[in-house]
């Protein structure tokens, strides 16, 4: 098999990508989000996994490289949103430990321009018998900023009460800008950043800055990548509301998920 960064493999991993879900070879993996105060599980960011049938697990770092600027996350990710909402509900009805907790989904600027996504949003969650605060939206900071049409989608779902949130903060486009000008509800904070604490000087300083900035305008914080006891401590006294990474766990499955976290 040829080499990925040759040319002609990566269009073939691409077409492999549109196939990928009608082969049934996606899936979806659950990490969980949990308060810092009291490392209570609070919510899920659902994960998108792909399987091939003949090249075995393909990294996300490698698919997502391309299907977001090709534009081929449309399916994908209508399969990641239906399938955290559905498991979610079943998480619910099974575990009460699951009462009031969200999921959390990637969302591309493909998604959100796509007419009458918003509408199928909306629909999908109704049937679930979820309520809009149930689903955390994630933006990513390393796609290209919404265009118009995407941006108003975006303050629609804000609107109808979804919870929006900028994820790899502080690695993309124009941060401080994507902040001021779309609807926002929390920042999360890269795994880059965590990795440097409780020592790195640097890291601490741009910790902060994203903290002070996310609560001085009134939202919720969430630090991605903690693996230690120190990183998870520095980022509580420094008031960082919610964390994610190794520490609390790894991405599982959801049944593992719901014997794992939900008992």
């Amino acid at each position: 098999m040829p080499d990925l960064s040759d040319a002609h493999h990566a269009v073939w991993l691409s077409g492999e990508f549109v196939a990928a879900e009608g082969r049934g070879e996606l899936s979806i993996a659950y990490q969980p989000i949990v308060e810092l105060a009291t490392s209570r599980v609070v919510g899920a960011e659902a994960l998108l996994r792909w399987t091939h049938a003949t090249r075995g697990t393909v990294s996300p770092n490698t698919f997502m490289g391309f299907a977001e600027p090709e534009g081929l996350l449309s399916g994908p990710g209508a399969f990641a949103l239906q399938t955290a909402l559905d498991d979610l509900a079943c998480w619910r009805e099974t575990r009460r430990a699951a009462q009031g907790m969200f999921v959390s989904v990637n969302v591309s600027p493909t998604q959100l321009d796509s007419p009458g996504w918003v509408g199928d949003l909306k629909q999908a969650i109704d049937d679930c018998g979820m309520a809009p605060e149930d689903l955390h939206l994630e933006l990513t900071e390393t796609a290209p900023p919404p265009g118009p049409g995407a941006a108003r989608a975006l303050q629609a779902l804000h609107d109808h009460g979804f919870h929006i949130a900028i994820d790899d903060f502080g690695t993309g486009y124009s941060s401080l800008l994507r902040v001021q000008n779309l609807p926002c509800d929390s920042l999360k904070i890269d795994r880059a950043f965590t990795a440097g604490l409780p020592d790195d000087t640097a890291c601490k300083a741009i910790v902060a800055s994203s903290l002070a900035l996310a609560h001085g305008m009134s939202m919720g914080t969430v630090a991605e990548g903690i693996e230690t006891v120190a990183q998870r401590d520095h980022l509580h006294d420094a008031g960082c509301d919610l964390g994610q990474g190794y520490l609390f766990g790894k991405p599982v499955d959801a049944a593992t998920f719901m014997a794992a976290h939900l008992d």
